[in-house]
């Protein structure tokens, strides 16, 4: 069956004498297999993602019935977007062809190497989840908690919300509570910069804690 593709070529070099050489291969096996290449892309390795999408379709555009690369490793990136092309080659009945190897992938064997892909994906998502309700499981025996302690966790840092307290019931923003901390030198638990978020998480946090309670005026 003749076919006509889009040939596919992605380097991160610039070495005229390879792409020449490597360019010569690809259309020395598309005359070998009377393969009529409609479009030729040449693709930076740090852009592959993108230019594989552009690729697929100008494949649907041209009509083309092959992708035609120059080796596998044209294909290299995360897998799920791997498995995204390979879903696209099977919905389009598109045929992926490998210059380097003389290799013709048909449809079933492209749909067959999907299906794994697909269930390699399935797989690792399983053991990454079951290692992390493993992870949590150990924790929890351990009478460990998740997250950083809430602040006024130390005895010292009761005063301080006093202090936040007081601050907020004179009408200070929270943003100007927050400068008023970082001016006194005064820490967060896991001492990161003050945001109005944290101090409103602390105020709404000790009115739950004290719904009764009011912060008195000298």
């Amino acid at each position: 069956m003749k076919h006509t593709a889009v040939a596919l070529m992605a380097s991160s070099d610039f070495d005229l004498g390879v792409a020449q050489d490597r360019q010569a291969l690809i259309r020395a096996f598309a005359e070998a297999h009377e393969i009529v290449i409609v479009s030729f892309l040449v693709l930076k390795r740090d852009s592959l993602g993108d230019g594989i999408s552009h690729a697929m379709s100008l494949c649907k555009k041209l009509e083309a019935s092959m992708l035609l690369v120059d080796r596998f490793s044209t294909l290299f990136m995360p897998y799920k977007r791997l498995a995204k092309t390979m879903e696209d080659l099977v919905l389009h009945g598109i045929v992926l062809a490998c210059a380097s190897d003389a290799l013709v992938l048909e449809q079933p064997m492209v749909a067959g190497f999907n299906t794994l892909l697909a269930s390699s994906i399935a797989c690792d998502q399983e053991l990454r989840s079951n290692s992390i309700k493993k992870s949590l499981k150990t924790l929890k025996q351990k009478g460990g908690k998740l997250g950083g302690k809430p602040f006024g966790t130390a005895l010292h840092e009761s005063t301080i919300i006093r202090q936040i307290m007081k601050l907020h019931e004179d009408g200070f923003s929270l943003q100007k509570i927050c400068d008023l901390l970082v001016i006194h030198n005064i820490k967060t638990s896991l001492n990161k910069k003050w945001h109005p978020t944290t101090v409103k998480r602390i105020i709404e946090r000790h009115k739950k804690q004290h719904p009764r309670s009011r912060i008195s005026h000298p």
